[in-house]
């Protein structure tokens, strides 16, 4: 079931939402974060297959982007997972501080960032596809799904509305966007 409720909130967050809501409850951060490791982990072996299937391919010319892959993609669910939950209880409290002083827990905040850049992460699996244009469209797109996936998970995990809500969504999308697109612009240059 958590597996595909993983793939759903990259293809169709509005209807996944709900429903991790109420599952992520009783799961750990823990398995939100590997969950997002196993994706970048996806992506980093498409990238790889990817290569491969190029003309030119080479040890190296399938080594490095597959190298690539895992710091950029894999990189990104470690910063979901660590680093992008307490950047977001810092703006939360910042942010409710005038008003209501709600605390999200920690744990929660891990389990909405890991699955929030889910549409990132899986936007890496484009690397499967030898194009170098393709690869960079295709981490951009991951982008914008990432902010629209974040507003989603903001509304239905954490109970936002309005601006933290925006907030909580473009920080996640900020955070999470610059690995992944460094490593599809690398590997697109290859």
């Amino acid at each position: 079931m958590l597996a595909s409720l993983t793939w759903e909130l990259v293809a169709l967050p509005s209807r996944a939402w709900p429903r991790y809501a109420k599952v992520s409850a009783r799961t750990e951060a823990a398995d939100a974060v590997l969950r997002a490791a196993a994706v970048g982990g996806v992506a980093a072996i498409a990238t790889c297959l990817g290569a491969a299937a190029h003309p030119r391919a080479s040890v190296s010319f399938v080594v490095v982007p597959g190298l690539a892959a895992v710091a950029g993609y894999v990189g990104t669910a470690a910063i979901a997972g660590g680093f992008l939950p307490q950047l977001l209880a810092r703006s939360v409290a910042a942010a409710t501080e005038a008003s209501s002083p709600t605390l999200v827990p920690s744990d929660e905040l891990s389990r909405f960032a890991s699955a929030a850049v889910l549409p990132m992460l899986a936007s890496g699996i484009a690397h499967a596809i030898p194009f170098a244009g393709f690869q960079v469209v295709a981490a951009l797109l991951g982008a914008v799904a990432t902010y629209y996936s974040g507003s989603l998970g903001a509304r239905a995990l954490l109970g936002m509305e309005g601006a933290s809500r925006k907030r909580v969504a473009t920080l996640t999308a900020l955070v999470s966007t610059p690995p992944a697109l460094l490593a599809a612009l690398l590997i697109a240059s290859r």
